[in-house]
């Protein structure tokens, strides 16, 4: 048999499985490697042509799309054995040298030889595979139309399952007289079909595109401060009160907004109540402005905090206090673009939630009193006897731990924030970010506020009172806006005639200076209002009194009564002489013997009845 070599047909070269590429004038022949594409050149008699079948193929792309990782393993082995036998067949090799060779019993390669045809070449020793191709089925296309219906008119919901529709596709196939398929073949062929649809048709949208939608991970930025991410969450940690650590206060709730190129944790706000737009204002006033300015200073509680600026975007979820009026209007006035993630792709806005991912299982994790993500990993762990940390102890414990984290290693940066934050402004010519002209007004645009009278002693707002002389002209006249910093509650800033005035504060019910430490202590240390009796002898002494004004009130009436029909008067002195009642009759001026009793209509077996007032 001959066979011509044509560029594209597969051969063996040198002992390998390669593929054709180019062929030269004087036998030179250009080969690549198959798998692997490495071009060498070799002459046309160290090339043993392999005839895939008796019509050669004869494309490159044909070939290509052939050969496949199994045959072509098979090619070579089969090359391999077919020279070996050619050693035999010339008398080179006895039969004992070829099987050793070919790590053969003698007696299996006297069956490959009995295969061999010196003519075909190294095909006839490639292993026929009969049999239906892998993933095949054995089924008639009613069959599958019938498996392919039911699995899009059952296969829905949590409890969606391969053998709830081979039911269906049983009783489908009883009603049409056909042959029920197997189980395993109505799984094959759901499992055929497209995974996402599958799996989005069994565990919903969210969980699909979760799995399936592109999510690259990656969000491209030249420059710090383009683009910042903020969110909320609650901290996996049970804390104690600060007036009696022997009382549970709950988790804390952290808000945090994160430059996406540098990494750094430009502000953050931790409260012990769900996130308002309290918690919004101040992580922004504290991200915008230098923590060493004097506003926002106590939020840090740390002076190493280079990192402030104006993101020109940031990233936010639909949060009602995200979406608020207030804190939008206050974003645009210093030309930051607040966008919403969109409804649906939780994805959006992954750094941050990894950046507190990240606190939580390297830091919070490991602190007394810690909840973990979840109750598998809590096991056994007693969260709440195992606590010991107060508000006012995690909130300078996080402070370092923030600390902490701009000086470590970045997984993605490969510096750590710190690092990256200054190696980006090394590299342009403006060597800080931009700061407020006027950072009071700035301070003040991002303060809570509520609206308040004005009266004679002055504003009342959080259990204190605020006076100043500048607050006399409208005194009881009006209702003012008035903005108070929730890290220094002694001082409030009120808005007279469009300019916000400095009032100090004159009293106090309470101690507290931070706001969240005074709605800790209004939640958590309920006090007795004023006016509590807590003396046991106070409260009979009340009884007491109470029926003697009643005993009063009695008397007072009856005298009245008296006064009114004079014939009484003389038998309701005689009666109340002395403060002491008399009876209505005497024993000794009235015989006993001279009363009449009428003992007939007297019957003591029956019950009591009330006398009619007209009887």
């Amino acid at each position: 048999m001959r066979i011509a070599i044509k560029i594209g047909h597969l051969v063996v070269a040198n002992g390998l499985l390669s593929t054709v590429r180019n062929i030269g004038k004087e036998g030179e022949v250009t080969v690549s490697g198959f798998g692997c594409g490495t071009i060498s050149v070799v002459n046309v008699a160290n090339i043993q042509p392999i005839p895939l079948s008796r019509n050669s193929l004869e494309s490159h792309e044909e070939i290509e799309g052939f050969i496949t990782e199994h045959n072509a393993s098979q090619i070579i082995l089969a090359s391999e054995r077919s020279a070996v036998i050619e050693l035999h067949l010339s008398d080179t090799l006895s039969a004992k040298q070829a099987a050793d060779k070919l790590g053969l019993k003698k007696t299996a390669f006297y069956e490959l030889k009995k295969k061999y045809s010196p003519e075909l070449g190294p095909i006839t020793l490639i292993k026929n595979n009969p049999g239906p191709l892998k993933g095949s089925m054995r089924v008639t296309d009613q069959i599958i139309s019938i498996i392919t219906d039911c699995y899009i008119k059952h296969y829905h919901g949590r409890s969606a399952s391969y053998s709830y529709v081979w039911k269906q596709v049983q009783s489908e196939c009883f009603a049409q007289a056909l042959n029920s398929p197997s189980r395993e073949t109505v799984k094959k062929l759901i499992k055929s079909f497209d995974k996402k649809t599958t799996h989005r048709m069994k565990h919903g949208v969210d969980s699909a595109n979760q799995i399936f939608q592109p999510r690259p991970g990656i969000a491209h930025t030249d420059y710090p401060l383009q683009v910042a991410q903020m969110d909320h969450t609650r901290v996996d940690l049970i804390l104690r009160a600060e007036h009696d650590r022997t009382k549970i206060i709950g988790r804390p709730w952290l808000s945090v907004i994160m430059d996406l190129h540098t990494r750094v944790i430009l502000g953050y706000y931790l409260t012990m109540f769900a996130p308002s737009i309290i918690s919004v204002q101040q992580t922004m006033g504290m991200a915008m402005l230098p923590k060493n300015t004097g506003y926002f200073q106590l939020a840090s509680e740390s002076s190493n905090y280079p990192y402030f600026g104006f993101p020109e975007r940031l990233l936010m979820d639909n949060a009602a206090e995200f979406r608020s009026p207030v804190v939008e209007a206050a974003m645009r006035k210093y030309k930051i673009n607040p966008e919403w993630r969109i409804i649906g792709k939780k994805h959006m806005g992954g750094h941050v939630e990894r950046l507190i991912g990240t606190f939580m299982t390297t830091a919070v994790h490991f602190l007394p009193g810690t909840t973990f993500s979840n109750t598998q990993q809590r096991a056994d762990y007693n969260s709440e006897k195992q606590s010991s940390l107060t508000f006012r102890e995690f909130c300078t414990w996080f402070a370092g731990q923030v600390l902490i984290y701009h000086g470590t290693v970045h997984s993605e940066l490969g510096v750590s924030p710190k690092d990256a934050w200054e190696k980006a402004f090394e590299k342009t010519e403006i060597k800080l970010p931009e700061v407020a002209i006027n950072p009071r007004a700035l301070y003040l645009d991002f303060l809570p506020e509520a609206i308040k009278p004005v009266r004679n002693n002055g504003i009342s707002l959080n259990k204190r009172r605020y006076y100043s002389n500048k607050l006399n002209h409208i005194q009881a006249r009006a209702r003012v806006i008035v903005k108070f910093d929730p890290f220094d509650m002694t001082i409030v800033w009120v808005k007279v005639n469009g300019e916000y005035v400095r009032i100090p504060q004159v009293s106090s019910e309470q101690n507290y200076i931070s706001y969240e430490e005074y709605r800790c202590d209004r939640q958590h240390n309920k006090k007795l209002p004023p006016g509590t009796i807590t003396d046991d002898n106070a409260l009979r002494q009340m009884r007491t009194n109470n029926a003697l004004v009643k005993n009063s009130q009695r008397s007072t009436r009856n005298a009245k009564i008296a006064h009114k029909h004079p014939e009484a008067m003389a038998h309701h002195a005689e009666k109340n002489k002395h403060g002491i009642p008399k009876p209505i009759w005497d024993a000794h001026t009235i015989p006993v013997n001279e009363i009449d009793f009428d003992e007939t209509e007297v019957n003591f077996s029956l019950t009591p009845r009330l006398f009619d007032e007209n009887d």
